[in-house]
């Protein structure tokens, strides 16, 4: 778009309010804002002349980004119309996936039909039409077509003619001598290494593309002289090592586009497990659905008869000598310590790489180099010597399997009545424990009908969640939901956040919870 928020009309905003059913009363109040507006000019240190504009949207005003992608769904609906209508084609990257037509990203679009004229003309009448009617211009210039390999050279110049969209230089006409070492990095990583990257969160994007974009960068980097390309002195993928090493809306949403899109490539098998509510939906063998495996487990003879996790179920519990049965010793104590969530029945898929079971980039770039597989930060010889002179130090033995957790009940006075500790065999994390620990407490008070009128604890991690209700799609967050809704029937009483040095008893338990079997005292 050019010059975005500038010719946006006012009355084209209004009607794609309506039409997208606000209500009458909002919208004129939304526009009472909009058209509010008034802007004047400093001439020799005094304001003067006060203009009243009749279009346009204030930059630097946090609602105008949303009032854009009101009116760009003027557009995309347009788009949506001419598919619905069969008069415009979009792409499929699979015969699986729904057709794509558009994809919009602030005021960049990318805009994908047949190579033919038709089609051509169907997406520049549509472009027009939004463009009389919204006020806003496509800026053609800094625009750029690109075809398929397979595509006819005279189609390719009918569809450039008819769009009047120039060709693109590229990086060859940045002037590459006139930039320090500096300079070109700060490009390569700013703009060239950044365009594609829209693109690839969505599409695996083909090999032959991908050292293509490699060699223009590491063209720009080394330079031309008189047209000719300079010596390369290292190789590129030397020079790309990340410098630790000297170097899933996707998953909650699973009727989004792009999910859909990804489902059928499968790109985030790697990474997903599946988070066990009634099971009805996870396949016992052949997934990953057992926290701390990363194998698939086989199925055993007799595995037809239990195909889905929910088999192996009786009723809220699991079923302890079906499991003893199916599965190795190593994986029954792993499967037994799955919590099943009273309150989250449903199945779905989380990021297993991160706490709140959440995708980033970050995470998705660290499983395709093998980080969680083999942590580069014991690769060299190095490093594997330090960890063997740590390893080697005369040093009480170590537990890396066993978590304990102690906790004091009082009266209405003060005085101590009870005091349990718990052991959590292989905890997925310190805040999986903790939050195990309240939810047998709370079922505890639950089952006996005894009234709790505070919680105080000296995890400040675990009360931020229990208290912000914040997006948690791993097991600690079906355990914070089960609490929430035990502390609801307990008539909600205060949670509060106790410092170690005040709660040295409920700590001196803990200490000695692995000295006893009873979890009460």
């Amino acid at each position: 778009m050019s010059k975005a928020y500038d010719p946006v009309e006012w009355c084209f905003l209004e009607e794609m309010m309506i039409r997208l059913g606000f209500a009458p009363a909002w919208v004129e109040k939304i526009m009472r804002c909009v058209s509010s507006v008034r802007y004047s000019f400093s001439l020799n240190g005094e304001l003067v002349v006060n203009i009243s504009p009749n279009r346009g949207l204030r930059k630097g005003d946090p609602l105008s980004p949303y009032f854009f992608v009101l009116c760009a769904h003027g557009l995309s609906s347009a788009l949506i119309s001419l598919e619905n209508r069969r008069l415009l084609s979009g792409v499929r990257i699979a015969s699986s996936c729904p057709p794509i037509s558009h994809l919009f990203f602030a005021d960049d679009s990318l805009l994908f039909f047949r190579a033919t004229l038709e089609d051509c003309m169907m997406v520049r009448n549509c472009l027009e039409l939004y463009e009389r009617a919204s006020g806003q211009l496509i800026n053609f210039e800094k625009s750029s077509l690109s075809f398929s390999s397979n595509t006819n050279e005279q189609v390719c110049d009918q569809i450039k003619s008819a769009l009047a969209i120039p060709s693109s230089a590229g990086i060859q006409g940045w002037g590459n001598k006139f930039f320090s070492a500096g300079g070109k990095e700060t490009l390569i990583k700013s703009v060239l290494q950044a365009i594609p990257t829209y693109a690839m969160s969505y599409f695996r994007i083909p090999k032959s593309i991908c050292e293509e974009i490699e060699r223009e960068c590491a063209n720009f980097w080394w330079g031309k002289e008189e047209g000719r390309r300079r010596l390369h002195w290292k190789k590129w993928r030397d020079l790309c090592k990340p410098k630790c090493q000297g170097v899933w809306r996707i998953i909650t949403k699973p009727g989004s586009l792009v999910a859909r899109v990804l489902k059928a490539r499968s790109l985030l098998e790697k990474g997903l497990c599946w988070k066990v509510g009634d099971g009805s939906k996870i396949p016992t063998f052949g997934e990953h659905w057992i926290p701390g495996t990363r194998d698939c487990v086989s199925p055993p003879p007799e595995s037809e008869h239990f195909a889905r996790v929910s088999t192996l179920l009786d009723r809220e519990s699991w079923n302890e000598p079906l499991i003893h049965n199916l599965f190795p010793p190593h994986l029954v104590k792993d499967i037994l310590a799955i919590p099943l969530s009273q309150s989250q029945k449903e199945d779905f898929r989380f990021w297993s790489y991160d706490p709140k079971g959440k995708y980033s980039v970050s995470d998705g770039y660290k499983v395709a180099i093998g980080f969680f597989d083999s942590p580069p930060s014991c690769s060299s010889n190095h490093s594997i010597e330090w960890w063997r002179f740590i390893w080697s130090l005369s040093i009480p033995p170590k537990h890396t399997h066993r978590y304990s957790i102690g906790g004091v009940i009082r009266n209405h006075e003060g005085q101590p009545v009870l005091v349990f500790r718990n052991k959590t065999e292989k905890p997925s994390s310190v805040l999986y424990a903790e939050l195990l620990a309240i939810l047998k407490r709370l079922n505890m008070f639950s089952t006996h009908n005894l009234r709790l009128h505070h919680i105080s604890s000296d995890s400040l991690l675990t009360l931020q969640e229990v208290l912000l209700e914040e997006e948690n799609f791993s097991y600690a967050g079906a355990l914070t939901l089960d609490i929430r809704r035990l502390l609801a029937l307990q008539g909600s009483p205060t949670l509060s956040h106790a410092w170690r040095s005040a709660n040295c008893v409920a700590y001196a338990i803990a200490s000695f919870a692995s000295s006893s079997h009873s979890p009460f005292v």
